[in-house]
């Protein structure tokens, strides 16, 4: 896994992944950003998809799921620059700026925030 400068990724705000839930979603996140999953989240998401576990999901897979996005999207926001965030809303994935306000934090209520 070759992650760029911490704080220092050069990335446009928007969406990155739409409309996804579940495991497709999480596998949508690694499509668009490969180099911040290693080798092993990537190989079980695959495992995962292509052995029909996604239709009958046990806790131990989607907590493994959970896991592996959790890690993929922190590793974004460490590599993104201060004034942005990589979050998830509504079962899509965005990059956003932050406000003075929230400094990233998802419970923020200012309409102005990229965070809603």
């Amino acid at each position: 896994m070759a992650v760029n400068d911490v704080n220092n990724e050069d990335m446009e705000n928007g969406c990155y992944v739409g409309g996804s839930w579940g495991h497709y979603g999480t596998q949508h996140l690694l499509d668009q950003f490969p180099q911040y999953a290693t080798d092993a989240e990537r190989n079980m998401m695959y495992i995962m998809s292509v052995s029909g576990r996604s239709d009958g999901l046990v806790e131990q897979d989607a907590d493994t799921i959970v896991d592996i996005n959790d890690a993929v999207v922190e590793r974004i926001n460490d590599a993104l620059p201060s004034n942005q965030v990589a979050h998830w809303h509504d079962g899509e994935f965005f990059i956003s700026p932050t406000c003075e306000w929230c400094d990233g934090d998802s419970d923020c209520d200012n309409e102005e925030c990229g965070m809603h």
